[in-house]
Order: C-alpha cells, then sequence, then structure tokens
C-alpha cells in the first residue's frame, strides 16, 4: 500500500532570469518558512535553496535549447490543450469532473449581461452564462499547469462594460514586497475562446465606466508601479501617472457623471484624483487618521460621495474628497488593533446608495445600509480566515446578487446581499487533489482528499463527488483498509488521525497519546496501521487506529510517506528527514520495534513508495530531491536507478556548469494485475509509465490538461487509473492492459 505524503512547495521549473531567479528563491524561501511553522519541519528544502542562492543557481527544465526571453508569448493556449503532450498509448486522460471548488483568484460581472460572470483561477478562466450557476472553461491556462515558471494563475479580470465578451486579463502576484509584474495582459473578445497578449507587461486595472472605453493597467515592478492608459483596446498605450507616487497601486474609482475623474488608492501615500482621465494627478488631504488606502469607489448615484477603504477602517467623502470623516463603526477604529487588518474593497449598490460593502483581509466582508455609519458582518457561510480576503462582484440590474472570489473554496453567492452565502461551483474544478484511494471491492468508488475543502466520495468513477459532510477539514492523506474498505483512517491538520468503521457517515478522533496535530501520514492494513509525524517518528496501531504507540526510529525529524508490505503488515518502509537535512529511508520487519536504515546506499528525499504485491521484494521508490527513481529486487539491502526515460532538470551556475538531475516524482502506482506495469507522477511533466518494471519511461499525457500531478491510484481491476492535480481536481484513465 502506497500513502502519499501532503504536497511540498513547488520546486521551479523552466529557464528563468536573474531577476526571476531572486523571485522564485524569496518565495520559495518564505513558502518554506510558512510550511515550517505548520509542520515544524521544511522536508530539507532550506539547504537546497541555501546551495541555489549562494552559488547563482538556477533552475530550468533541460529541453534541449537555451534560457527563455523576459517578452510575453504571443498566445496561451486554451484550457485542455497542453504544449507538448505525448500520445499515450491505451488510453487518454478525461476531463476533470471534480470535486468542485478551489482557489479562486477574482470574479467579474459583465456590467451590460450581468448573467454573464467571470472568474480567474489558478487553472485559467472560467465563464458562467447564467448567474453562476454552472461554468465551462473560458481558456487562458497558465504555463503552471503544462509546465514552466510558476503562475499563480489568473489574478484579475477586467470586463467591458458594454460587451461582455471582451475580458482583459492578468497573470501576476499582486505583492511579494512589492507589485511584482512579469507577464502581459491578456485580451479576449470571443468570450474566452480565443486570448491574444498585449503589449504591456503588467496587470489590468480598470475601464472606465461611461463615455469612450479607457482601459488602465499597472505595470512596472518593485521599484514602483506605473498607470498605463489605452484609448484602443489594448493597441497602444501611453503613461496616466503623471503627479502619481512610485508606489503600489491598489485600486482606480470613476465618477460616472464626469467620466475625466478618476480617484486611486495609493497605499501608505494616500489617495490622488485626476480630473482628466489621468493626465495629470494631484493628491487628496485627508484630515482623519488612517495609515494606508487600500479600496476606493464612489456612489454612482451621487458621485460626490467617495468611500476609501484603509487599514483604519472606512473613509468618506461627500465633497468629491475634499473633506473626509471616519466611517467604521462596530467594524472598529482600528483596524489592525481589531484583527481585520485592512479594508482591501469597496462596493456601493447601484440602486441604493446608503448600502455599501466592506471586504476585509481576516474577517471577511462587512456591510452598511445606512451610508458607512454602522456596520454589521456579513459572512454567513463565509468562513474568513486571515490573511484571507474575499474580491467581490455585485450585480448592477440586481444588487442583492452578489459573487465572492474564495481561495479554498470557489465561487461564493449571495441572492440576499450578502446576509446568506452558498458555494456556487458547479463545473468549477480547480480543486488540489493530494491523495487518493480506491474501494478494492468496489472498483467505482473512488475517495479523494481536496485539503481545506475536505474528504470527496465518487461512486460513479469520479463522474460524480460528493462531500462527506461529518468528514474532518484540511485532509492531507487517506488510508484505506485493502481487506475491509469500510475503514478508513485520514490526516485532518486540525486534529491528527480521525477514523471512519462505515465508509465515512460517521468520524472519530484516534487516542494518540502525543499531539496529533503533527500526523503527516497514515497507512492502514487489517488492525495494523502506522502513522508518521513531524517531530515525532512513527506511532502504530493493533486496533485499527483506535490507539497508538510511539515506534521510533531515532533521530527521525520528519516522516513523509508510508508503505505496508501487502505480504505482511508487520513489514513497512517510511521515508523520513533525519536531523541533519538528509533524506533517509527505513525499514521495519517487526511491526516498528526496530528499525533498520537503508540510507546506506540510497540518500534520497523520499517522496513515493511502492511493493510489487507479487513479489513484495521488489520496491519502488520516488524521490523529489534528487529526483527520479529507483528500485530494490532485495527488499531494500541494495537500489539501483530506474529513471531511463524520465526527463532531466539541470541546475546551471553562471560559470556555465551544470548539475542534471533527474526530475522529481510525487506518487507512485504500481498495476495490482501486472506488476511489470507502474507509473509516476510529477510536478511538471505530468504522468509517465512503465510496462517493463522500471526499466524504461514513457510519457503518459495524452489529454491531460494539468501536468501537475500530486497523487495516483489504480482500480482493483487495473483498468482505470486516477490522477489527483494540482488545479483541477481529479482525472481518469480508463485504459486496456
Amino acid at each position: 500500500m502506497n500513502a502519499t505524503a501532503p504536497p511540498r512547495p513547488r520546486r521551479p521549473s523552466g529557464v528563468v532570469d536573474h531577476d526571476e531567479l531572486e523571485a522564485l528563491v524569496k518565495a520559495l524561501i518564505e513558502e518554506a518558512r510558512r510550511r515550517a511553522r505548520r509542520r515544524r519541519w521544511r522536508n530539507g528544502a532550506g539547504a537546497l535553496l541555501a546551495a541555489l542562492a549562494g552559488g547563482g543557481l538556477y533552475f530550468g527544465l533541460d529541453h534541449g535549447g537555451g534560457a527563455t526571453s523576459g517578452a510575453a508569448p504571443a498566445a496561451v493556449p486554451p484550457a485542455g490543450v497542453a504544449a507538448g503532450t505525448a500520445r499515450s498509448a491505451g488510453g487518454r486522460w478525461g476531463l476533470p469532473h471534480g470535486p468542485e471548488g478551489g482557489l479562486s483568484n477574482t470574479v467579474a460581472v459583465a456590467p451590460s449581461a450581468p448573467e454573464t460572470v467571470y472568474v480567474g483561477t489558478r487553472r485559467g478562466v472560467f465563464r458562467s452564462t447564467n448567474g453562476g450557476r454552472s461554468w465551462t472553461s473560458a481558456g487562458l491556462v497558465p504555463p503552471a499547469s503544462i509546465g514552466g515558471p510558476a503562475v499563480p494563475g489568473v489574478t484579475a479580470l477586467s470586463v467591458d462594460p458594454r460587451t461582455p465578451s471582451t475580458v482583459y486579463a492578468g497573470l501576476n502576484d499582486q505583492w511579494d514586497g512589492g507589485p511584482t509584474y512579469r507577464r502581459a495582459v491578456y485580451k479576449t473578445t470571443n468570450g474566452g475562446k480565443t486570448w491574444r497578449a498585449l503589449d504591456v507587461i503588467g496587470q489590468p486595472v480598470a475601464i472606465s465606466p461611461t463615455g469612450p472605453p479607457i482601459l488602465y493597467a499597472a505595470a512596472g515592478g518593485q521599484g514602483g508601479t506605473r498607470l498605463l492608459r489605452s484609448m484602443d483596446g489594448g493597441r497602444s498605450w501611453q503613461p496616466a501617472d503623471s503627479g502619481l507616487p512610485s508606489t503600489y497601486l491598489w485600486a482606480l474609482a470613476f465618477d460616472p457623471a464626469t467620466p475625466g475623474t478618476v480617484y486611486a488608492a495609493m497605499g501608505q501615500r494616500g489617495i490622488f484624483k485626476s480630473s482628466d482621465g489621468g493626465r495629470s494627478w494631484r493628491a487628496v488631504r485627508v484630515a482623519v487618521a488612517y495609515r494606508e488606502a487600500t479600496a476606493i469607489a464612489v456612489d454612482p448615484r451621487h458621485p460626490q460621495t467617495v468611500y476609501a477603504g484603509t487599514d483604519n477602517g472606512v473613509i468618506k467623502s461627500l465633497d468629491g474628497g475634499r473633506s473626509w470623516r471616519m466611517a467604521n463603526a462596530a467594524m472598529g477604529g482600528h483596524g489592525r488593533d481589531r484583527g481585520y487588518m485592512q479594508v482591501t474593497a469597496l462596493l456601493v449598490d447601484p440602486r441604493d446608495s446608503q448600502t455599501v460593502y466592506a471586504n476585509t483581509g481576516c474577517t471577511g466582508v462587512f456591510k452598511s445600509t445606512d451610508g458607512g455609519h454602522h456596520w454589521s458582518s456579513a459572512n454567513a457561510a463565509l468562513e474568513p480566515q486571515c490573511p484571507r480576503s474575499y474580491p467581490l462582484a455585485l450585480d448592477p440590474r440586481n444588487p442583492q446578487v452578489l459573487y465572492a472570489a474564495d481561495q479554498l473554496r470557489g465561487v461564493l453567492k449571495s441572492v440576499d446581499g450578502g446576509a446568506r452565502w452558498h458555494t456556487a461551483n458547479n463545473g468549477l474544478s480547480v480543486t488540489t487533489v493530494s491523495s487518493l484511494a480506491v474501494d478494492p471491492q468496489s472498483p467505482r468508488t473512488v475517495y479523494a482528499s481536496a485539503g481545506p475543502l475536505g474528504l470527496f466520495k465518487s461512486s460513479d468513477m469520479g463522474a460524480h463527488w460528493q462531500l462527506l459532510a461529518s468528514s474532518p477539514h484540511l485532509v492531507e492523506g487517506i488510508a484505506l483498509d485493502q481487506s475491509n474498505p469500510r475503514n478508513i483512517l485520514v490526516v485532518a491538520a486540525a486534529y491528527g488521525v480521525v477514523r471512519t468503521t462505515d465508509a465515512g457517515r460517521t468520524w472519530t478522533e484516534a487516542s494518540f497519546g502525543a499531539d496529533s496535530r503533527k500526523v503527516t501520514v497514515v497507512a492502514l492494513s487489517g488492525t495494523t496501521a502506522y502513522a508518521g509525524t513531524s517531530g515525532d517518528g512513527v506511532f502504530g496501531s493493533t486496533d485499527g487506529g483506535r490507539s497508538w504507540r510511539p515506534l521510533g526510529p531515532s533521530g527521525v525529524v520528519h516522516v513523509q510517506v508510508l508503505a505496508i508490505s501487502p505480504a505482511d503488515p508487520t513489514v513497512v518502509y517510511a521515508g523520513a528527514f533525519g536531523s541533519q537535512g538528509r533524506g533517509e529511508l527505513y525499514k521495519s520487519t517487526d511491526g516498528g520495534s526496530s528499525w533498520q536504515l537503508l540510507t546506506g546506499s540510497l540518500d534520497v528525499d523520499v517522496s513515493a513508495v511502492v511493493l510489487d504485491p507479487e513479489n513484495t521484494a521488489n520496491v519502488y521508490v520516488g524521490s523529489e530531491g534528487a529526483g527520479g527513481i529507483d528500485k530494490s529486487t532485495d527488499g531494500g539491502a541494495t537500489w539501483h536507478p530506474a529513471s531511463s526515460g524520465l526527463p532531466q532538470q539541470r541546475v546551471k551556475a553562471r560559470t556555465g556548469k551544470s548539475i542534471t538531475f533527474t526530475i522529481g516524482v510525487t506518487a507512485l502506482a504500481i498495476d495490482p494485475t501486472h506488476p511489470g506495469t507502474l507509473y509516476a507522477a510529477t510536478r511538471t511533466r505530468g504522468v509517465f509509465r512503465s510496462t517493463d518494471s522500471g526499466k524504461s519511461w514513457h510519457p503518459f499525457n495524452a489529454g491531460l490538461a494539468d501536468h501537475d500531478i500530486r497523487a495516483l491510484a489504480l482500480d482493483a481491476t487495473g483498468k482505470t487509473l486516477y490522477a489527483g492535480t494540482a488545479s483541477g481536481g481529479v482525472v481518469s484513465l480508463r485504459r486496456n492492459p
């Protein structure tokens, strides 16, 4: 049995320049720090990053060519098209059917056709033409889904107020110690069927709502943001920032009665106003105390009324910005002191000027029905968490209808002015699936962990998914008893080990006897179970996970994968990191009473372990550190490489010398009916298959849109292969062995 570890920080790929290297290293270091606080261990990534930063190295996939330029590509392929995909023998991957939901960055309503809604996700743009009741892909799949430098997805959308099929999109991180604009603004004029890159590197900000359409975009970098504007749909651009400070631009707002009047929220530099459409700007003096201006909105019915969001609450002007007062009663007078962080977005009801919505960084959405004098929470079912905020969009013809982009759950919709919210994700599958399990007695039944969304179950081979309502949230790993699949153990970040004996209808927390929140991975076979932890080694259970005891081995800091022998549950392998930050592989043949260190001949970052069900002396190990696959034919005593055909990844120094690694492997699966057939998953190049017991590997990606694969599972017949992706839910392939 193979139990995969929770997801780990992405390793960069694609040849990059030194500026991009610096940004990548900073992002990876920050990601490693976050994971260290959560897991109390960084999986050994720090040593690698330090070596890269100190040696002036950069990562790149070895495609046989040179470095890529910083120029924007001419086009991005539509959803479902993976560049360089090889035709796979034996089947074709289907489209994802769930679990629905996942990371959504931004949402926008078409002002001229409010039933048309767009949402920007890590897997591109999705479009609804029925007010969010169903979604279909609208293309612009970022390169992160098909290999290449890490891209956060579509992070900004602006819909032309006059033409609902004309949309502008950005694929840039909005903040990393300063604005990070490295990719082009994209445009579609046919609702997402095709996109083209405009001649500007930056982020679309806004389109003037009245008068001739003027598109504004933020450009520049960490040295300061430039504001540009285009009056011809993005064909040409002119500066629009004379008088603006060189700092991050948070938002623009327009006076609908006077198209040339524009307001800008410029963070710590305050609020600025232009009376000539952005040709020149002047600072707006605010007498009340505030620290940053992070949102701006104009009342459509009374344009002299302007609201600004700050990190000290909401301020309001009744005279076009000449004078201001605080307007945040019941939201608290000091945002950071009260815990809600900045007010990051504001919406004014176009039909009722007294109704205003404020989006905050930690405590979700607030609503005022008296022009900002008093506020009340509008968070029913939103589940706000720091530092997450909810980008909002409002239906201008029916302002009771609002949409919120949730960074965990997809799109949320309210039809009663924010009193209640519900998920609206039909057809929107952008979940990260980190673990899969197939019922051995019912091949049509599949379980998938979707992190914060919880544990899902499909009874029809992945065509439809149901959230197990009583299951815990933040599920990161699944272990299913092959002899009695009604018994399931899961790793839940907030609870540790949670178990069910009725296929997920009811759940109970295990009696762990230690800090169960340190548990990272579980494995189960009959009444024997093992749990790997971060800091406390391996624990064992002989009663199916009801109670646990520590087993060792000593010196282990972080256990990230466990595999039980299908022939003998007292034989278990544990992939871990030791106190020296080195990858280690341990084996026990007595249920964990003693352990043998196999690292002497195998020093790799073990990410996956599978055993041949017919000959358990054949063991395969996948690595994300040094990369590739190793094989043992004597139960782990000796090892030899088994990576022929897997792509190579290179680290190049400025001197021109290169160090080449085999691409990292995130998961392995072995065909239970033909053990000579194996599958390997990678983060950037999809799935590979071997039909000769690991001697050679070949791409197995036909039809596969997302090449960042986190989990693999085969049913007991060996005919259906399931893959858990980073941003596309679960996909499956029905194969003919």
